[in-house]
């Protein structure tokens, strides 16, 4: 099967720099991968893959049935799917914003495109997972809600 430049070049737009147009309407001679973007889809892939992982493995199934992962083996899996965009590039824990939550150096996967648009189902939502919240945590959840006031 051979996928069209355009179909390849709109499932890349969001991993993507468009050093030399303004526009992302466009297909550009020139692109830049994101290596953030291509870390936080990595890392996506690492909490859903692993959902199907044997059961030797040494995550967990936690609360709502997701799977947990301890720290350093996520690190190392999320390390070993990225492509080598670079040598000094690792992949950083605060890119798990919104994508999972860490408990004592475990962390859930809990997606915040997989939470309701609805603000108040929302809320209901990530207190059903977890029941304090620091400020850190919840922004990239509620993020889209927040009104910054410009002063005026």
């Amino acid at each position: 099967m051979q996928l069209s430049d355009e179909v390849i070049w709109h499932c890349l737009r969001p991993v993507l720099h468009y050093a030399y147009t303004s526009t992302k309407n466009m297909m550009p001679e020139t692109v830049q991968l994101l290596p953030d973007e291509v870390a936080k889809l990595a890392a996506h892939h690492v909490f859903l893959t692993g959902m199907y992982r044997s059961s030797t493995a040494t995550s967990s199934v936690g609360a709502h049935n997701a799977v947990t992962w301890d720290e350093e083996e996520l690190i190392e899996t999320w390390s070993s799917r990225l492509p080598s965009m670079s040598s000094k590039y690792e992949p950083r824990m605060e890119l798990l914003q919104g994508i999972a939550i860490s408990k004592t150096k475990e962390w859930q996967y809990f997606p915040e495109a997989g939470l309701p648009l609805v603000p108040s189902l929302r809320i209901k939502s990530m207190f059903a997972m977890q029941d304090v919240w620091t400020l850190e945590e919840a922004v990239p959840y509620l993020g889209k809600f927040i009104v910054e006031d410009g002063g005026e």
